[in-house]
């Protein structure tokens, strides 16, 4: 459960403190509270826009801290916590499992599709338009959301709307860079909202015929993106892009 980076800063590995501990994003199911410590203080000075570096996992410098709930824990019960606010996409990817409960409404508001591969095959490469997306931080952040109403990501609204500029458009770029417009025009919303919804299709179509199998967890990301694409599809063929 840990990822190494070019140095020990980037060690996230929680063994064996929680080896043995569950992820569990709803709300209803006990878990422990997760609190910054006192103790923890970044090793250096971040760069302007960079990330915090993450603490030694060692005495006195520990990240976090679980304390139980007022209602204590009982003798035996199950602990559960909950790893990131990711999909099970992410899940998958950075710790190898996926969350499956009984119901399909378990996908909650952490859930998501990624669509960024179908993004790729539309994408036509023009350094200018990928620069403004990188300046307003929306490059690459193509995905689908059920929460809390289904949606298209702002990343994937802005990638879609600059993808569509025409030649006559392109002085909405500078603006757009500077995050001082969303909007180009009509038709460049209605090019929008029909690649948006053949997107939708897409990603729905190779939901349904991918998601019987033998594994659980496989099933429940192929039911993730099946629920999130089937929602946002339904949205957007019926209301306005914003």
């Amino acid at each position: 459960m840990g990822y190494f980076g070019p140095t020990e800063l980037y060690n996230h590995t929680l063994v064996p403190v929680l080896d043995m501990v569950n992820h569990s994003s709803s709300p209803s199911i006990l878990r422990p509270r997760h609190i910054p410590s006192l103790s923890s203080k970044s090793p250096r000075p971040a760069r302007p826009g960079a990330r915090t570096a993450t603490p030694h996992l060692i005495p006195g410098r520990i990240a976090f801290a679980l304390v139980a709930p007022p209602e204590g824990i009982a003798e035996g019960a199950e602990v559960t916590f909950q790893y990131h606010s990711q999909c099970n996409l992410d899940l998958w990817a950075e710790y190898g499992f996926a969350e499956v409960t009984d119901t399909i409404e378990k996908f909650g508001k952490y859930s998501a599709a990624d669509v960024g591969y179908l993004v790729d095959e539309l994408w036509v490469p023009d350094e200018e338009k990928q620069a403004a997306l990188e300046k307003i931080a929306c490059w690459n952040e193509n995905t689908l959301h059920p929460y809390p109403e289904y949606e298209a990501s702002h990343g994937l609204l802005m990638t879609l709307r600059v993808l569509h500029l025409g030649e006559s458009e392109r002085n909405k770029l500078a603006p757009i860079a500077k995050a001082l417009t969303t909007f180009v025009s009509e038709e460049n919303e209605a090019k929008l909202r029909a690649t948006l919804r053949n997107i939708c299709r897409r990603c729905l179509e190779e939901a349904e015929t991918r998601v019987k199998g033998d594994d659980a967890m496989v099933e429940a990301l192929w039911q993730e993106q099946e629920d999130v694409a089937r929602g946002c599809l339904e949205v957007y063929s019926t209301t306005e892009c914003t």
